[in-house]
């Protein structure tokens, strides 16, 4: 699956991530979460220094996704 498939049914929780490992919500129910780690698609995953780049891709692929859990949603 890639990052656009899984924000059909979910969307993004507040906190702090990055763009390769984010929590989501469900959207029918935000207190429903997943934590998802992607793979990057048509970039690396780290820029020159070492740091993870800071863009979104709707392309990227989902390498790992938590068991869903329960948890209060986060408002930044």
């Amino acid at each position: 699956m890639t990052r656009a498939d899984l924000l059909e049914i979910f969307e993004g929780d507040g906190g702090i991530s990055t763009p390769l490992l984010r929590a989501y919500v469900y959207k029918d129910c935000p207190y429903i979460k997943v934590r998802v780690e992607f793979s990057p698609v048509g970039r690396p995953e780290r820029d020159a220094d070492g740091r993870v780049a800071m863009v979104e891709d709707k392309r990227d692929i989902i390498k790992s996704i938590s068991k869903p859990y329960l948890e209060y949603p986060i408002n930044d």
